[in-house]
């Protein structure tokens, strides 16, 4: 009668075993084992638990993937079988990472590991193949910006889908004496982009109805390209005012102030083979040419100047709220606004090369160097001091600089990975392979990271949260 008991609950397991039922199955083996000690034959082929720990590249955790076991999904994600007579296979699927297909040998009980790899949340082919310049900004929460002298592209991010093109030959006003493209000066508003010229114009631009670009207002017409353009509303005034740096011939360039887009001032002067930095603060003007520093009231009326020590190759950064941090080839220097005195000192240098300008979050300033090396600054007793830094596998370097977001910096090397870090502790959070080198450096929207490469694809990628 045991016996005939033990057939049955023999058939039963099997019969769970062929509709992928491999907990009931695993529970009527202990039963059978229990009731009848001399049924071991019929216990041949068994399911055991087989723990599925799964990570990404980095070692964190993905808690809510999805185990398929035989082709049968299971019911919770950290639990597979093995079976004791044949090998199964396992498949681990989950929406933001590229899924894993390996196998489960017979009888196996251990721990099984399994790495994800992040894959991309959908491409978008822009066109866009190996530009000599690119800007890339998100305008609002659904929607990313992309500009080369060729064109201005708007993308849906929700969707990967290219909303509109835009290009200067797209603009009915006769061509200034420049080149009739676009320069690397766009501004995104809130309802609204300004992008000059090569050929002398500031335009604004915003998407219709029928969701194509379509042209507001030249705000300025000139002869010569605008390279750079910041907005501010005005304190002694009412109103809004603009300045605008424009080329004058080789590399010489002037400051164009508008009060309600009307030219009102101009400051000449300033020089450099790269665009300037330009920004207002604090109710004032600031410009960073190759070479000097300016500041200006909010009129245009000159404040201060001095010389620096070596020359700017990107954009400027605030390491404090009294300290302008400058990026040079070597390194970064440093100009200290404590009671209307300057001074210009260095605050980092070394053998490795600075790549792509700085980037500032918080109270931390960042840098990419060639060596492969990504390091955070904070600045204590009036410079900056080097709070952690991350090193790149071997003979990867930085190839652009570094953007951040959320707290979580982000830097490409020479083959198109991605590395983001930890902001505050400059630990690895992942890497994303893509599968071409980058053309500009990725950018964190907040829920993704935007990697554009050298095909003309834009990949969106799921962004790792920095706890």
């Amino acid at each position: 009668g045991n016996m005939k008991t033990a057939v049955d609950m023999s058939e039963q397991i099997k019969e769970r075993l062929r509709q992928g039922r491999y907990e009931e199955a695993e529970q009527l083996g202990k039963e059978l084992a229990a009731r009848e000690p001399r049924a071991g034959a019929l216990l041949t082929g068994l399911p055991k638990t087989v723990v599925v720990n799964v990570t990404d590249d980095a070692g964190h955790p993905i808690a809510d993937a999805t185990v398929i076991v035989n082709s049968v999904r299971q019911r919770q994600s950290g639990k597979a079988y093995s079976l004791g007579d044949k090998p199964v296979t396992i498949e681990v699927r989950h929406t933001n990472y590229d899924s894993f297909v390996g196998e489960i040998p017979a009888g196996y009980a251990d721990v099984l590991k399994v790495e994800l790899q992040p894959v991309a949340i959908w491409t978008c082919e822009t066109g866009i193949i190996d530009p000599s310049w690119i800007d890339m900004q998100t305008w609002g929460n659904q929607r990313l910006v992309l500009v080369t002298d060729a064109q201005l592209m708007a993308i849906d991010v929700s969707l990967g889908k290219r909303i509109d093109s835009y290009s200067r030959g797209d603009v009915n006003i006769a061509p200034g004496q420049g080149s009739r493209s676009w320069t690397n000066s766009m501004q995104v508003m809130r309802e609204e982009i300004l992008i000059g010229s090569g050929d002398g114009l500031l335009l604004s631009l915003s998407l219709g109805d029928d969701s194509n670009f379509k042209l507001n207002r030249a705000i300025f017409r000139g002869n010569q390209a605008v390279l750079n353009v910041v907005s501010y509303d005005l304190l002694f005034r009412n109103g809004l005012g603009r300045a605008m740096l424009v080329r004058q011939g080789g590399t010489s360039i002037s400051m164009v102030g508008l009060v309600n887009d009307k030219e009102e001032w101009r400051e000449t002067g300033m020089l450099g083979s790269s665009t300037p930095s330009l920004f207002f603060r604090d109710e004032h003007l600031f410009v960073v040419d190759d070479m000097r520093f300016r500041k200006f009231e909010e009129d245009g009326t000159k404040k201060d100047s001095i010389q620096l020590a070596n020359q700017r190759t990107g954009d400027c950064v605030w390491a404090d709220d009294e300290t302008l941090a400058i990026p040079h080839e070597k390194g970064i220097d440093l100009i200290s606004f404590a009671e209307d005195t300057y001074r210009v000192r260095a605050a980092i240098g070394g053998e490795a090369v600075l790549v792509g300008g700085i980037k500032q979050h918080g109270k931390y300033v960042y840098a990419a160097f060639d060596d492969g090396t990504l390091r955070a600054y904070t600045m204590r007793t009036g410079t900056l001091h080097e709070v952690w830094k991350f090193t790149m596998d071997k003979d990867r370097k930085s190839v652009l600089g570094a953007t951040v977001a959320n707290n979580v910096v982000c830097v490409a090397d020479q083959d198109g990975n991605v590395y983001c870090v930890h902001g505050r502790n400059g630990t690895l959070l992942r890497t994303i392979n893509v599968a071409s080198p980058l053309v500009t450096p990725p950018l964190h929207t907040g829920k993704y990271i935007m990697c554009l490469d050298k095909r003309g694809n834009l990949n969106a990628y799921q962004a790792p949260r920095a706890e």
